[in-house]
């Protein structure tokens, strides 16, 4: 959305705080396709399941991705970038893959 930090969020878990990140786009009625979804936690599965279901294209994280959870992502379309630091990322599923 035009380049705008819209929420940020702390949790003492990685899932609890993507829950509330997509609670709070989901209750603003924010277009998901236009988001981006960013956490500082390792990607598994479940992560990357809760981010496709909600319909965000692109998740970002500053860990690393399980194996699985790259599979899953690039099986349903989700770009996955991570080992996200200011100065450098790297990709590990994109849509054109």
């Amino acid at each position: 959305m035009n380049g705008e930090l819209h929420f940020s969020v702390e949790d003492i878990g990685r899932h609890n705080a993507i829950d509330k990140a997509i609670g709070y786009a989901v209750m603003r009625g924010f277009k998901r396709e236009d988001c981006i979804l960013y956490t500082t936690g390792r990607v598994s599965t479940d992560m990357a399941r809760k981010v496709i279901v909600s319909g965000f294209p692109i998740l970002v994280s500053k860990s690393v991705p399980t194996n699985a959870a790259v599979n899953m992502a690039r099986t349903n379309n989700l770009v996955l970038i991570c080992k996200a630091w200011p100065d450098q990322f790297e990709v590990f599923s994109d849509v054109e893959q």
